[in-house]
């Protein structure tokens, strides 16, 4: 057991020199940089991934020698590093003012403008009201916690996002393989204040997508230029309007409700983000029907065997006799198997296993601006309130973020 001092303080499990986060005060404590910043422990999953890739690249190219499985190994690497120096940004797929807003660190990173924010915000409420004592350090203190709080919630909506738009690229690309287009990635955005009553909105979504093949006139052909965030494809011009950028902005985040409404748009992220997983999964998990399972098989044991000298010749010598003889391959390309451009072409994702976005969200975002209109008809003057009226919204988004 350690000292009391030490109490609650994460462990030291990370052998390295101490830095400290903040030069201006030395009587700080010196910490370890990843429990500073937690992001950068998960550079312990690019080593996974890369193990679980090669995997997928065994069981599919399945080598049959130990050269073969080394040489597999040395192109995956290869395609990684290239990968990896070819990175895009994660906000290039949005537009540029949720760059500007959202993901340019410009002013929101800076601590000494943050801390600026924090004390024009307390200078400006104590100008009306007289506070003193330990009533102006309670102010105080609640004033700093919601400042770091918006903070914290913004680093959680910019690390949701660029989650989102990397299985979004994936979305798109598993799609085009099953014969699906890319709208079904995007709802089109219809504001509260423009809504209509729509019927039947409590209709779920079909089983399988397959059965709107014949008549697809249900499904929406919306297609935007650029991801929008989660929020925007439901509310953009009051909750899912924030900015980050200015001091002005983050004065208006703190002045009114903003970290509710930042919390409302980091569940829309979340849900957007889980539901992308989930079909991506759903996809590669259900790549190849039966049909190709038992030609490919078929395929590997009649080569095998075909392969084998009538003489009595071993059949791991003649694999090794096949393997010199194949050409070398380049970076990116695996070593080419026998046949294995016809089981390629036989290869084929299940259409069945494909999930539309658009029809998950759809029902759910119907009945919420349907329960929208009934609140508008009997709340009458309480809804022109522009509070209550985001008050509202905050618990239909809610709502709607569980369904």
């Amino acid at each position: 057991m350690g000292s009391g001092i030490e109490f609650g303080l994460p462990l030291s499990v990370i052998c390295k020199q101490p830095v400290a986060i903040n030069n201006s005060c030395p009587a700080l404590r010196k910490i370890y940089l990843l429990e500073f910043h937690p992001s950068l422990g998960m550079a312990a999953c690019v080593r996974r991934a890369l193990e679980h890739a090669y995997s997928e690249l065994c069981h599919t190219h399945r080598p049959r020698t130990a050269d073969g499985s080394i040489d597999l190994e040395k192109q995956l690497l290869h395609l990684a590093i290239a990968k990896w120096a070819a990175m895009d940004k994660h906000d290039s797929p949005y537009s540029l003012q949720v760059q500007r807003d959202l993901f340019a660190g410009v002013f929101i990173e800076d601590p000494l403008f943050v801390r600026d924010v924090g004390r024009s915000f307390i200078e400006a409420a104590e100008e009306g009201e007289g506070r003193a004592g330990a009533e102006r350090q309670t102010f105080v203190l609640h004033a700093f916690c919601r400042l770091l709080e918006i903070v914290t919630l913004r680093y959680r909506l910019l690390e949701a996002a660029s989650h989102t738009a990397i299985l979004a690229q994936l979305y798109k690309s598993v799609a085009v393989q099953m014969g699906f287009d890319e709208f079904h990635l995007y709802l089109r955005p219809v504001q509260f204040e423009f809504a209509s009553h729509k019927d039947k909105a409590d209709q779920p979504p079909p089983v399988f997508i397959t059965s709107l093949l014949e008549d697809d006139s249900s499904i929406d052909r919306y297609t935007p230029s650029c991801l929008p965030l989660a929020i925007q494809e439901v509310d953009e011009n009051h909750i899912g309007k924030f900015s980050f950028r200015t001091k002005e902005a983050v004065l208006q985040l703190m002045a009114r409700s903003g970290v509710a409404n930042l919390q409302v748009a980091l569940a829309c992220q979340t849900v957007q983000k889980n539901s992308l997983t989930v079909a991506v999964q759903q996809a590669l998990l259900c790549s190849v029907d039966k049909a190709a399972i038992a030609m490919e098989t078929m395929d590997g044991v009649l080569g095998y065997r075909g392969r084998d000298h009538p003489t009595g010749t071993s059949g791991a010598s003649t694999a090794r006799e096949c393997e010199s003889k194949q050409p070398p391959t380049t970076v990116g390309t695996a070593r080419p198997l026998p046949n294995q451009r016809q089981r390629s072409a036989v290869r084929k994702r299940l259409p069945e296993a494909f999930v539309s976005i658009q029809l998950e969200k759809v029902a759910p975002r119907d009945l919420m601006l349907n329960r929208f209109l009934q609140k508008k008809n009997t709340a009458g003057s309480i809804v022109k309130n522009a509070v209550e009226m985001e008050k509202i919204k905050r618990e239909l988004i809610c709502d709607f973020c569980s369904r």
